[in-house]
């Protein structure tokens, strides 16, 4: 009885085994696409229309603020007005600043520059949320 006991249990452990083996399979093959591939290009003042769109948004920075004070320390990169009048805000959070080698309220201060991301709302501003230097580019004027 004990000999049949040892191979239930073998054979339990081996099933679960492949099933979780199966699982992690599937989970690669079957999850969602993050990609920041942008949908459309448009200039600042349209990405109040594309909310939830992964775009490339481009303009004229007005003010780039590193909000040192703020609970997680983003930088915020404004365009069309300073804040709290902006049209569209590019954020990028502290943790990522390590990613830059030159401090992107420095960086992109008065330029034309194109952001890709997932348009989102905050407070009643679009936004995208950048963590990676080459979500960020300089750009010709429209």
């Amino acid at each position: 009885m004990a000999l049949s006991s040892n191979n239930f249990k073998r054979t339990v452990i081996s099933i679960v085994f492949i099933i979780l083996l199966l699982a992690l399979m599937l989970s690669r093959v079957f999850r969602p696409s993050v990609s920041t591939s942008p949908q459309i290009s448009i200039i600042y003042n349209e990405a109040v229309h594309h909310i939830g769109t992964t775009a490339e948004v481009c303009g004229d920075v007005v003010s780039a603020t590193f909000a040192r004070n703020v609970g997680g320390q983003p930088t915020f990169i404004n365009f069309g007005d300073d804040y709290p009048n902006q049209v569209f805000t590019v954020v990028i959070w502290g943790e990522y600043l390590t990613h830059w080698r030159t401090p992107p309220a420095d960086l992109y201060s008065d330029r034309f520059v194109c952001a890709r991301g997932r348009i989102t709302l905050h407070n009643d501003v679009p936004q995208i949320v950048v963590s990676q230097p080459d979500q960020i580019s300089f750009s010709r004027r429209y």
